[in-house]
């Protein structure tokens, strides 16, 4: 699960970095929100943090609906996957239970390009 934690991690920071930068105006700002077309949630996390996360796909579907929005869910949460919209996203991914599974949903992720 390390890698999926390091993984999600990662997009964190550049979420954040993302924007930091647009508050700063910063000329090597990160391309205009409307160019973006694929996204990837990852909630590997409790299943409480991921129902509490739904009016974000909500929010996100709104907001790019022309956007590939794809969803990566842990084992805690699992559950959650049929309870949600199938209009919300492309695919439902779940977390690996093994360190080979896990080499194959990073392959699997860095392969999409995700904005």
């Amino acid at each position: 699960m390390t890698i999926l934690r390091s993984l999600e991690r990662r997009i964190q920071l550049a979420v954040r970095n993302v924007f930091r930068a647009m508050r700063r105006g910063d000329r090597n700002a990160p391309p205009d929100l409307k160019n973006i077309s694929r996204i990837v949630v990852v909630r590997t996390d409790k299943i409480g943090d991921a129902v509490n996360s739904t009016p974000l796909f909500n929010l996100l579907r709104d907001a790019f609906p022309d956007a590939t929005i794809d969803l990566v869910l842990g084992r805690r949460n699992r559950a959650l996957a049929p309870l949600l919209p199938p209009q919300l996203f492309r695919q439902i991914l779940f977390a690996p239970n093994t360190p080979g599974q896990a080499f194959q949903l990073r392959r699997k992720l860095r392969g999409e390009r995700y904005d």
